[in-house]
């Protein structure tokens, strides 16, 4: 038995991909996406050779690379800036790949969704599953905004709350770490040219990840209690407080966050 229709849930990295993906080989794609404006979140993202050979393989990578940046190894440091270690990451997408690339997530999000539209894929924006039914070999889907279509296939790939996950019968649902996370964009200085934590300071640890030949993506790992988060305060404001300790490459990052300066504070959260 074939699979000639296919409907992707969820307009992320994975749903992307896959999309791309099985467009490629000749599949019908629809994709519904929930939001109705189609774009990544500002902060960056770190990604290992596995993922880039992904995108190697649905044609992005090119554009990827260009707009990223490539490092091959982590620095651990102190909170006071001395060296602890660099640890080289492995080749995980193979020889011709760089290990690792940092890269603006807004980026990623725009060059993924363009090579959906180029692809042929039918993308649904605004939109997901209102509820299917199951009759082998095809699966009814009907939409939330009225309409119904008979795929071949469902791709959940709706994040770590899925509802695609949910309507499976699958209960697991995402735990509080005990950590939260501030995450700001930076100016990349010349030095910073891999990814770089600091532990032994007040807090869990800071760190950043370069993602392009002027910036660079740093956030700092908290605690996650009930006073964790900016509350009434500026973000920007309660970030800088909550570094003050971290020196070495973080120092210039944190002189330079303002209480206007964009933050985005979230719990960390595992799911099993």
């Amino acid at each position: 038995m074939g699979v000639s229709r296919v409907l992707i849930v969820g307009g992320g990295i994975t749903g992307c991909v896959a999309a791309v993906a099985l467009a490629k080989r000749g599949v019908e794609v629809e994709l519904a996406e929930i939001r109705p404006e189609w774009t990544g979140t500002g902060h960056g993202i770190t990604l290992q050779g596995n993922a880039l050979r992904s995108f190697r393989l649905i044609g992005v990578w090119h554009e990827v690379r260009v707009h990223g940046f490539e490092f091959d190894r982590v620095r651990l440091s102190r909170a006071d800036g001395s060296l602890i270690a660099e640890v080289p990451t492995p080749l995980t997408g193979g020889p011709d790949l760089p290990p690792t690339l940092g890269a603006l997530r807004s980026d990623l999000q725009r060059i993924l969704a363009a090579a959906v539209y180029a692809a042929g894929v039918r993308v649904r924006l605004g939109v997901t599953i209102a509820g299917w039914s199951v009759e082998p070999p095809a699966v009814d889907v009907s939409f939330t905004d009225g309409t119904s279509q008979r795929y071949d296939l469902v791709v959940g790939a709706d994040g770590i709350r899925s509802a695609t996950r949910s309507r499976l019968g699958i209960q697991a649902a995402p735990q509080p770490t005990g950590m939260s996370i501030w995450r700001v964009l930076a100016a990349r200085a010349p030095d910073m040219t891999c990814a770089e934590l600091f532990y032994e300071g007040p807090r869990y640890k800071a760190g950043y990840s370069p993602i392009s030949a002027s910036h660079a993506y740093a956030y700092l790992l908290d605690a996650d209690t009930p006073a964790a988060g900016p509350g009434a305060r500026a973000p920007g404001a309660v970030l800088r407080e909550r570094a003050a300790g971290y020196q070495g490459r973080w120092a210039p990052i944190r002189e330079k966050i303002t209480d206007d300066t964009p933050v985005n504070y979230q719990r960390i959260e595992s799911l099993l």
